[in-house]
């Protein structure tokens, strides 16, 4: 073992930096209800950063009852396009239990969006209802 050497001086500490963490992304982080909806929204991205939408429901308006099932009102779906290209869908078409879904996806500063609730639209269940959240 080797021999310690003591000059007289005490061990300094390692000097404390401190940093001011800054956002780099655009967000300023507030969620915002842009409202429901029956059938379609358009929207845009006014901001200067990406804008995260959360849209939820796109159960169907019609109260009809389907072809080997309940009802119309049970089913839905929702889909979402940025600047006409289509972002996310998803849905469901099961008559016998009432549901709903949600989606969300991105839109960049700048671009429009599109939302559309079209539930069992092949046997008259459209339009859908749903609820839109932007976080940006």
């Amino acid at each position: 073992m080797g021999k310690q050497i003591d000059n007289g001086q005490q061990p300094q500490a390692a000097p404390v930096i401190r940093r001011v963490w800054r956002k780099s992304s655009g967000f300023d982080g507030n969620y915002v209800g842009l409202g429901s909806y029956t059938s379609r929204y358009d929207g845009r991205n006014n901001g200067s950063g990406t804008m995260l939408v959360y849209v939820s429901g796109g159960q169907s308006t019609v109260n009809k009852t389907v072809p080997g099932g309940d009802t119309g009102i049970n089913t839905w779906a929702l889909g979402a396009s940025v600047n006409g290209y289509g972002a996310v869908s998803a849905g469901d078409n099961n008559s016998d239990f009432a549901k709903s879904g949600s989606i969300s996806f991105a839109v960049p500063a700048g671009n429009n969006f599109t939302v559309i609730s079209d539930p069992l639209s092949s046997a008259g269940c459209s339009p859908g209802n749903f609820n839109l959240v932007a976080y940006q």
